[in-house]
């Protein structure tokens, strides 16, 4: 019964002392030579090889810098818009505070308007 087993038993141990002893391959790639030329015929492809991710870095930090900054300026450009608008309903509103408080309720009609606007330049 045991006899049977020795021989599996040295298989298996021969295959792991063959396994031992295999030599560990480099984790190192060679390029072939073709290779290699190819990579130094043209001069446009080794330009971007060597300043890809600067030329990279450098586009993507001007868009970044251009969106800040039109962003910024689109606020600025909203606050003036809303000042502005502020302005003319202040100045709106007063001229009707002015307008109900010296004339009294009128009925403006066509011709009431005409009339009004008559009577204020004389004023002056």
């Amino acid at each position: 019964m045991f006899a049977r087993h020795a021989p599996v038993g040295r298989a298996i141990t021969r295959q792991a002392q063959f396994i031992i002893r295999q030599p560990i391959r480099s984790l190192t790639v060679t390029v072939p030579r073709s290779q290699q030329q190819r990579s130094s015929d043209n001069p446009h492809a080794n330009f971007y090889k060597t300043h890809g991710r600067a030329l990279f870095k450098s586009l993507t930090l001007a868009f970044f810098s251009y969106q800040v900054f039109y962003w910024f300026w689109l606020t600025l450009e909203t606050e003036t818009m809303k000042d502005e608008k502020g302005r003319t309903i202040h100045a709106l509103q007063e001229e009707v505070k002015l307008l109900t408080s010296g004339k009294g309720t009128h009925v403006l009609d066509g011709a009431g308007e005409k009339r009004l606007l008559e009577e204020s330049k004389g004023k002056e």
